[in-house]
């Protein structure tokens, strides 16, 4: 699987979709981006696109899933 650099948390994705977050050392796991909140993680992309509770941490540093 191909990925972007990582960016800051401050700075948020330009499209809608999932995305690998920063948990903290060794812990990325994956979000969906919806624009304008991140959902909660999921273990893999696919998992992550069905999760529709919201993350309590909108400012992780992330990186983009390249297909």
């Amino acid at each position: 699987m191909k990925l972007t650099p990582w960016f800051p948390g401050n700075v948020k994705p330009v499209r809608v979709g999932v995305y690998e977050r920063n948990y903290g050392k060794d812990d990325f796991l994956y979000c969906h981006w919806d624009g304008k909140y991140w959902h909660a993680w999921a273990m893999t992309p696919k998992q992550a696109e069905k999760v529709y509770a919201l993350s309590a941490l909108q400012i992780l540093p992330w990186r983009g899933v390249l297909k």
